[in-house]
């Protein structure tokens, strides 16, 4: 693997945008070609899978790897610096970053505890 700009993932550096103060901004990744099938070609994966009881190319622990990591770039383009996960706490070493990992809702809202 290479990293983009010798860096294992994009750099969050603050937006030079005057209309949007105290954001962040993600360095540009470069672009790659495709199909333009992407969706299409999983939908269909799936439903084979479905008919033919095969593993899919991308499993539900796949997806939910994915969404996890997109959420810690997130958060750490939010905090404004890198972040270590720590797998046995399932916790950041950032206890900032620590409150973004749930939501906070409001009464009478909750999430319910399973």
């Amino acid at each position: 693997e290479q990293a983009i700009n010798s860096r294992p993932f994009p750099y969050c550096y603050p937006c030079d945008d005057e209309k949007k103060p105290n954001t962040l901004r993600m360095e540009a990744v470069e672009k790659r070609g495709g199909s333009g099938k992407g969706l299409y070609l999983h939908a269909g994966n799936m439903l084979e899978c479905m008919r033919s009881r095969e593993l899919p190319n991308a499993d539900i622990a796949i997806g939910a790897e994915v969404a996890r990591l997109s959420h810690m770039g997130n958060i750490s383009c939010r905090v404004g610096s890198a972040l270590h996960w720590d797998n046995e706490t399932g916790a950041f070493d950032n206890p900032e970053a620590n409150r973004l990992i749930k939501a906070n809702y409001r009464d009478p809202w909750k999430l319910p505890k399973v």
